[in-house]
């Protein structure tokens, strides 16, 4: 009992002290960035007490981060909502972390006892062989009762096979010696990762490196990858997940983002990686909405059987489910069904506006312009920017809802600026960056000022291209960082399609980082597939038309359609027989 509360004490010492540094060095640093922090102290935990302490630790942290750090304080509520993803990456990536190293450390000591067993075992074999007298040395040797002494008294009793296997056993000591290094190895670069949070990603990098066939290794490598770098590609991440499933075709959570990546190439191949993981029989939320998804992706599947599968299953269930198809370019859209038939069930209306959100989002990627436009308008999405801003709506209809959009204090304030760049209403992008470069100084944070001046360098971009000035406009989208926690698609897309016309190259690697399913989505495989046609990439023009050819073959407004004749006809030039379609599914399904 006692013991007990003196690691409870301790639990709450290394919680409460890293509180306080966490909030000694919020002057210096985001707030989300000091959360790392935490994850130092639930590995000591795993280290120390095990998994159930570690567990603990990281409930712990998370709460007192969340109630004492993240505005607003002193309550469990959040300003913004994304914190919580960011915070249980990080959480829930220390405790896996924490758990391989400690079962790693248990095996390096296991290994390092059966290294001076058969150390012991050797040397008495080889002293035996040198000793004439051999009851002499039997007296003088003290066999336990345990199994070690066992084995030495057998020796003993057995020189002439002992001396018969020396070889053998020397071989054992060798092998058990090489197991303990190998052991301790992979535990300090797994463990390293609480010793260097500035390097996390090259510090998995290194361990699937070190340990191709350890399935652990290649998931938390792209499962950091696919939430923390922006510079990801489709085709990497899924990369990272079926080397997971390689490895070990049973590692239960590196089929969630092969899934949801996979359903990107067709519902077929989604389904593939979907009934592999539904083989494992998995009973929590993310199986069931895995499951979900396969059915509603199933052309055969009736309305009225999605209905009812839906209205018997939480909301968290559909919300897995949705994400799981999100991208698939299918002519039926099961990704708008399924979100329309869970919409009634909103239990607020925040949740409602969210479900509206994504069905525009849906809408808009399948072509469905006329249906999107107001929905982006009346939830204020950033939707609303992308259509604008790519011409899809008459001028003057689109310049009276979206420059409203000015006057907000809000993210939607970011809703008028392609759309204004489109126009060349340079004068107004140019007063909107003075506005904004007033306000950085008076910003408290160090994270908001650093947005606060993104925000001002790409208006700045943007009034350069509405007046014409091609060259300053490459210079400074191409300066604006990529390091900060501000993700804008717009600024990228125009940044890559800016940089393709020199280097196109470039700009293929820019658009072919992993993104939303939105309408940008195929806009950005439009651009990569004449960009990929352009410099002879083949293959990579196949994958991109095709996708554009299915998405909106059923669109609604005019450049849509006419883009998907345009992908329809560079399929015929460049894959008239299918054949390389047929190679890059076959591809995905591997």
């Amino acid at each position: 009992m006692r013991g007990q509360f003196v690691r409870v004490a301790a639990v709450a010492a290394l919680v409460g002290g890293t509180t306080v540094i966490v909030g000694v060095l919020r002057p210096v640093a985001p707030d989300i960035s000091l959360g790392a922090l935490y994850v130092i102290i639930v590995m000591v935990a795993a280290l120390l007490w095990g998994l159930g302490w570690a567990l603990a630790v990281s409930i712990a942290s998370l709460l007192a981060f969340n109630f004492f750090i993240l505005p607003p304080v002193h309550t469990f509520a959040l300003a913004d909502a994304e914190n919580w993803a960011a915070l249980v990456v990080y959480l829930v990536t220390a405790v896996v972390t924490s758990e391989l190293a400690s079962r790693l450390q248990r095996r390096a000591g296991a290994a390092e006892r059966r290294a001076r067993e058969a150390a012991l075992l050797a040397d008495l074999a080889a002293a035996l062989l040198a000793r004439d007298d051999l009851d002499d040395l039997a007296g003088r040797i003290e066999i336990g009762e345990d199994a070690a002494g066992r084995r030495l008294g057998e020796a003993v009793e057995s020189l002439h096979a002992i001396a018969r296997e020396r070889e053998r056993l020397e071989a054992e000591a060798l092998e058990a010696e090489a197991l303990r290094r190998d052991d301790l190895v992979k535990t300090a670069v797994i463990r390293s990762v609480s010793h260097d949070l500035r390097t996390p990603l090259a510090t998995m990098q290194a361990a699937v490196e070190r340990y191709p066939h350890d399935p652990e290794a290649w998931y938390l490598l792209g499962d950091m990858r696919y939430h923390s770098d922006r510079s990801i590609t489709d085709r990497e991440a899924l990369n990272y997940f079926d080397h997971a499933i390689a490895a070990d075709s049973d590692f239960a959570p590196a089929y969630i983002h092969a899934i949801e990546l996979s359903y990107r190439y067709g519902a077929e191949t989604g389904r593939r990686y979907a009934d592999a993981y539904l083989r494992r029989d998995p009973r929590d939320f993310e199986g069931e909405g895995i499951r979900l998804a396969a059915l509603a992706s199933n052309t055969r599947t009736k309305p009225e059987q999605l209905k009812a599968e839906i209205d018997t299953l939480p909301e968290r269930v559909v919300q897995k489910a949705f994400l799981a198809i999100s991208r698939m370019p299918d002519s039926s859209e099961a990704g708008t069904h399924l979100l329309r038939r869970a919409l009634p069930r909103a239990p607020n209306a925040n949740s409602t506006r969210n479900v509206n959100i994504l069905i525009a989002n849906q809408l808009a990627m399948h072509g469905h312009i006329r249906e999107a436009w107001p929905l982006a308008i009346a939830n204020k999405s950033y939707l609303a920017a992308e259509i604008a801003g790519l011409g899809l709506i008459p001028a003057d209809s689109a310049d009276r809802l979206v420059r409203p959009f000015l006057n907000e204090r809000n993210d939607a304030f970011l809703i008028a600026v392609p759309f204004l760049a489109t126009i060349r209403d340079s004068t107004a992008l140019l007063k909107a960056a003075a506005d904004v470069e007033k306000i950085v100084n008076r910003d408290t944070s160090a994270r908001q000022r650093a947005v606060s001046q993104y925000i001002a360098a790409s208006l700045r971009a943007y009034a350069a291209l509405a007046r014409g000035d091609t060259a300053s406009a490459v210079r400074l989208f191409d300066a604006l960082p990529d390091s900060l926690p501000v993700n804008i698609p717009f600024d990228l897309f125009t940044r890559a399609r800016l940089i393709g016309r020199q280097n196109p190259r470039r700009a293929i690697e820019i658009l072919e980082r992993h993104g939303g399913a939105d309408l940008l989505y195929p806009a950005r495989e439009l651009e990569r597939g004449r960009l990929a046609e352009k410099i002879g990439d083949k293959e990579r023009a196949v994958d991109a038309y095709t996708f554009v050819a299915t998405v909106w073959q059923n669109a609604d407004v005019g450049p849509l359609r006419d883009a998907a004749k345009e992908a329809s006809d560079a399929l015929k030039r460049l894959d008239s027989d299918g054949r390389l379609r047929a190679q890059l599914v076959s591809g995905a399904k591997r």
